[in-house]
C-alpha cells in the first residue's frame, strides 16, 4: 500500500442536534509517489458471522453517513507526508434510537464504492469506520453461544472459537483473553497482558478465531479462554490440549502394537510350554 490511515475505527457519542468534529490522519511513506487522493463519506454495515465489510448498503443503521461532510475532500501529499482530514457530523433534531454506521475512506482515484477496478476489501483497507451511540434509547444484549478450546491437534496451528449475538440495537465489545501454560515445564508460553476485543454489531451473530501461536510441534498445554460480553457476562474455558504430529501418532501405534504382539508371543509360547510338559511321556 502506498498510504495509510489512522485510526481504523472511532467511537463516538452523538447527541441530537449537535455539531460533532474530528478528523483522520493520512500518511504517506517516504519512498512513495506523490499521493493524490479522494475522499468518501460511506454507509458501513457487515455481512455473515465473519464480518465482511458492506460500503454500499443503506439503512436506518447508516444514516450516519448522510450526516457527514468532509472539509477536504480531495488533494495530494507529498512522500513522507502527513495530513489530518477533518470532518464534520451534523446530527439531525430527530435520530433513531441506538447505534449509527459509517465509513470515512480515502482513495487514489476516487471510485470507492462505484465499482470500477476498486472492491470492497481493498476499501476497508483504507476506511476509518465510525462507530456512533446516538442520544436515542439504547438498548445493550446478547449472549455468548461459544467458547471452544480444542483438546487435540495434529500440528502446532491451534485455534480457539468464539460466537456471540448482538440483540440490542447497538454495538458492543466482545472481550477475549488468552493464557497458555506448557504442562510438562510449568513455562508461560501466552499471558495476554491486554484483552483483546472485537465489536458486534446490532441484530448480528459475530464469529471470532484467535490464533495460539509458540506452540511446539509436540507437547501438551494447559489453555485458559475467557470471554467477557454485554452486561458483564463473562464464560471461561479451561483445556488441556495434546499436540501430537501424525508421525509421532504413528509411531506410538506401531509401539502399542509391537508391545500387544510381544505379549500374544509370550502367552502363546507359554502355553505351548505347558502343554509339552503336561503331556503323557512316550515311555510311560
Amino acid at each position: 500500500m502506498s498510504f495509510m490511515i489512522t485510526p481504523m475505527r472511532q467511537m463516538i457519542k452523538l447527541e441530537a442536534g449537535q455539531t460533532y468534529t474530528g478528523y483522520i490522519t493520512l500518511s504517506v511513506p517516504r519512498d512513495a509517489e506523490e499521493f493524490h487522493y479522494v475522499v468518501s463519506v460511506l454507509p458501513y454495515s457487515i455481512v455473515g458471522k465473519e464480518y465482511r465489510a458492506d460500503f454500499a448498503f443503506e439503512s436506518d443503521r447508516t444514516l450516519l453517513a448522510k450526516w457527514i461532510t468532509v472539509d477536504e475532500p480531495m488533494g495530494s501529499l507529498a512522500p513522507n507526508g502527513t495530513k489530518e482530514i477533518h470532518y464534520t457530523i451534523r446530527v439531525p433534531d430527530s435520530v433513531p434510537d441506538g447505534g449509527q454506521y459509517a465509513a470515512i475512506a480515502v482513495s487514489s482515484n476516487g471510485r470507492i464504492g462505484g465499482g470500477g477496478n476498486t472492491n470492497v476489501q481493498n476499501i476497508f483497507e483504507v476506511a476509518s469506520v465510525l462507530y456512533a451511540d446516538t442520544s436515542g434509547e439504547t438498548v445493550h444484549a446478547g449472549e455468548i453461544l461459544k467458547n471452544i478450546v480444542p483438546g487435540f491437534s495434529t500440528t502446532n496451528d491451534v485455534k480457539t472459537e468464539v460466537d456471540v449475538s448482538n440483540t440490542g440495537n447497538v454495538h458492543e465489545l466482545v472481550r477475549t483473553k488468552i493464557e497458555v501454560r506448557n504442562v510438562i515445564t510449568g513455562e508461560a508460553v501466552l499471558m495476554d497482558d491486554n484483552e483483546y476485543d472485537e465489536i458486534v454489531m446490532p441484530d448480528a451473530t459475530r464469529y471470532i478465531s484467535r490464533k495460539i501461536d509458540h506452540l511446539a510441534n509436540l507437547g501438551v498445554y494447559d489453555i485458559t479462554q475467557s470471554v467477557e460480553y454485554v452486561n458483564g457476562e463473562v464464560n471461561t474455558v479451561n483445556q488441556t490440549l495434546f499436540i501430537m504430529p501424525i508421525w509421532f501418532i504413528v509411531l506410538l501405534i506401531l509401539t502399542v502394537a509391537a508391545f500387544i504382539a510381544t505379549i500374544i508371543r509370550l502367552v502363546k509360547r507359554r502355553y505351548e510350554t505347558k502343554v509339552e510338559l503336561d503331556a503323557p511321556h512316550p515311555l510311560k
